[in-house]
């Protein structure tokens, strides 16, 4: 049989388990969303420069006389907004950045560019090592 205070022992190894498990899901889920939020940064830079030239061509039709006020004003419509988008797109990859920073723990604007760099390297690290937590923890 084992003690009290073994059992407390035990019990509180799993409770360590299962926070360094949600620490660790919740960094995994931030830095998913960071890598899709930067993909769409260049994206929405693509769909702001095609709103641009859109708007180029419908301005040079609608001063020939072969368009009307509407189209033109749709088409600055949509160029506001997709500029907009890119400009959403790059402020929400910073949010993101920052809560990925958050979970580890290290904010890499306060750091150096060697700190930086050991800080890419232990994440991306983290993020290739497949056996994680979980395989420690079985041993």
């Amino acid at each position: 049989a084992l003690s009290k205070s073994q059992l407390l022992k035990h019990q509180l190894s799993l409770q360590l388990s299962a926070t360094q498990q949600r620490v660790s899901q919740n960094i995994r889920a931030r830095m998913y969303v960071t890598q899709a939020s930067y993909a769409n940064i260049e994206l929405s830079n693509s769909g702001a420069v095609a709103a641009r030239k859109n708007l180029e061509l419908i301005l040079e039709n609608y001063r020939a006389g072969s368009i009307g006020i509407l189209d033109l004003l749709d088409a600055q419509t949509q160029s506001l907004q997709a500029e907009l988008a890119a400009n959403n797109a790059l402020h929400d990859f910073l949010i993101n950045l920052m809560n990925v920073q958050r979970a580890v723990g290290r904010f890499e604007f306060m750091s150096s560019e060697p700190e930086k760099q050991a800080l890419v390297d232990e994440v991306t690290t983290y993020l290739n090592d497949t056996s994680g937590l979980t395989q420690e923890q079985s041993k």
